[in-house]
């Protein structure tokens, strides 16, 4: 999280790890945990809730998230109801950081805007829908300009600013 133009740490330098907020008391499990954030809508927990929705179809571990784009982008009922229940669910959770923190932009990884509609037309209608309409209204969600370059830069910066804050 960058707050005020500077990256906010918190107390014990684990702030901004949103994916472990549990949205459901059950779901499928990223880092031991049902119903995260994550369980629901990463690349891993999309395939994770195919196999925890419809476990004959896709048990764990033999689809991908691409394998599901595809079948939903093939018209497959259940495929397209995988990843409506993973925007919608993205959207809950952007509405609690619109709420709570009342940003300005949320910036998403590549994931979500790479597979369109098929999860970011939930994820907005849900947002619009849970957060408070002026808070809404201020907020821009974009997709991470570093697109799959995201993840290296961010271990870079991380590291570069660990580095800076041992020696200052």
């Amino acid at each position: 999280m960058i707050l005020d133009g500077k990256l906010y740490h918190g107390t014990t330098d684990c702030a901004g790890e949103v994916g472990h907020v549990r949205l459901a008391d059950t779901g499928p499990t990223a880092y031991g945990k049902a119903g995260s954030w994550e369980g629901y809508c990463s690349g891993t927990g999309i395939v994770r809730l195919a196999a925890y929705r419809h476990p004959e179809r896709w048990p764990e571990g033999t689809a991908s998230v691409q394998d599901l784009a595809q079948c939903a982008n093939s018209g497959d009922a259940d495929a397209l109801r995988v990843f409506e229940e993973a925007g919608e669910r993205l959207g809950q959770g952007l509405s609690i950081l619109v709420d709570v923190l009342n940003p300005e932009v949320i910036v998403i990884g590549s994931l979500a805007f790479r597979l369109g509609e098929l999860v970011m037309g939930p994820a907005l209608k849900r947002l619009r829908k849970e957060a408070l309409p002026q808070a809404f209204e201020a907020c821009r969600v974009v997709p991470a300009a570093l697109g799959e370059r995201l993840g290296d830069v961010a271990s870079f910066c991380a590291a570069i600013n660990h580095i800076r804050m041992r020696a200052g």
